[in-house]
């Protein structure tokens, strides 16, 4: 495993050689996450996580990967998607399109309905990509936000009057 570089190894070198870099990074990134999302593909076509004792590839991705569960669920929508409509793939590699707006569309990507929403999509941000989205399935536009529920212990029980 590579040792990531401290923050303050950075502060020497001129701004375009930084930039340089994160475009470096990003498009190894980028090979990175779309290499990954073929293996994540073929060990979910092989259902090689039932051998190794998890129960669906989403526990894989959080159990083994150490994913977040929107992570894990990003990934897998998109990989499951690129099976199906191999020009996903391509629209990622050339980044006409990311792993969130993939994910969002691949509930309702059909192959009637592919050439159009692909295009509408293309170079789109999530937001929009979720109105598009809500026109077509209202109901599936979820969004993987959480918010925390606090719970009073402090609250007495009152007395039931038995007594």
């Amino acid at each position: 495993m590579m040792k990531p570089e401290r923050l303050d190894s950075l502060s020497g070198i001129s701004d375009n050689e930084l930039i340089s870099r994160i475009e470096k990074l990003s498009d190894k990134e980028r090979d990175t996450m779309l290499r990954g999302l073929l293996h994540l593909a073929e060990i979910d076509r092989r259902r090689l996580y039932l051998s190794l004792g998890y129960r669906s590839l989403f526990d894989f991705c959080i159990r083994r990967l150490k994913y977040s569960e929107s992570s894990a669920g990003r990934r897998i929508r998109t990989a499951r998607c690129i099976v199906k409509f191999p020009e996903v793939f391509d629209m990622l590699s050339r980044a006409e399109v990311n792993l969130s707006t993939v994910s969002l569309v691949s509930e309702i990507l059909t192959t009637e309905n592919k050439e159009s929403i692909l295009t509408e999509i293309r170079n789109k941000s999530a937001r929009n990509v979720k109105m598009i989205v809500s026109r077509h399935r209202p109901e599936l536009c979820i969004t993987d936000h959480v918010r925390p529920v606090y719970i009073r212990k402090d609250i007495p029980v009152p007395d039931s009057g038995n007594g």
